[in-house]
């Protein structure tokens, strides 16, 4: 598994780095091991990553801002006993599960009810048109019917 201590990022006081954007093929589980130098870090944005599979990231307390995007395996986010206040998700067409504190779920209940409705709508559409996309790009056979049924799954349950 690569980490992000393992990438070359060349030299620098990683204490001075607040933001960190990863876009990469090489990650497969973010933890805080991962981050365990960047003291200071406040801001993660991870895109268009296929092959990460899960973010790990429970009791970290620097981290206030997490952007994830078109990781298409991500299955996992477990952000729980965290100080993350702001969130944006879109494309991620295999999450299952999202572990949040109370905390955080009033904070989403209180963004839905504040106008941020109309971005929650625009994930949703966003997570349809990656389902429609990937099965349009699938040729026949057993993954163009999985695709197809956690589909109709989805379906079900956001009525």
């Amino acid at each position: 598994m690569t980490t992000l201590e393992m990438k070359k990022f060349g030299d620098f006081n990683k204490d001075d780095v607040f933001r960190i954007s990863i876009v990469t093929d090489d990650l497969e589980i973010l933890t805080n091991e991962d981050l365990r130098s960047y003291k200071n870090l406040t801001s993660i944005v991870l895109e268009n990553n296929q092959n990460l599979k899960k973010i790990d990231l429970r009791g970290n307390e620097s981290i206030k801002y997490l952007c994830l995007g078109t990781c298409d395996n991500l299955t996992e986010i477990n952000i729980d006993q965290t100080n993350i206040n702001n969130i944006d998700l879109y494309d991620l067409v295999s999450l299952q599960s999202i572990e949040m504190g109370n905390t955080q779920l009033l904070n989403l209940k209180n963004l839905i009810s504040e106008n941020i409705t109309k971005q929650f709508l625009y994930i949703e559409d966003a997570i349809l048109e990656s389902f429609d996309r990937r099965i349009k790009a699938t040729d026949e056979g057993d993954e163009k019917n999985s695709l197809i049924k956690a589909y109709e799954e989805y379906l079900e349950s956001s009525d």
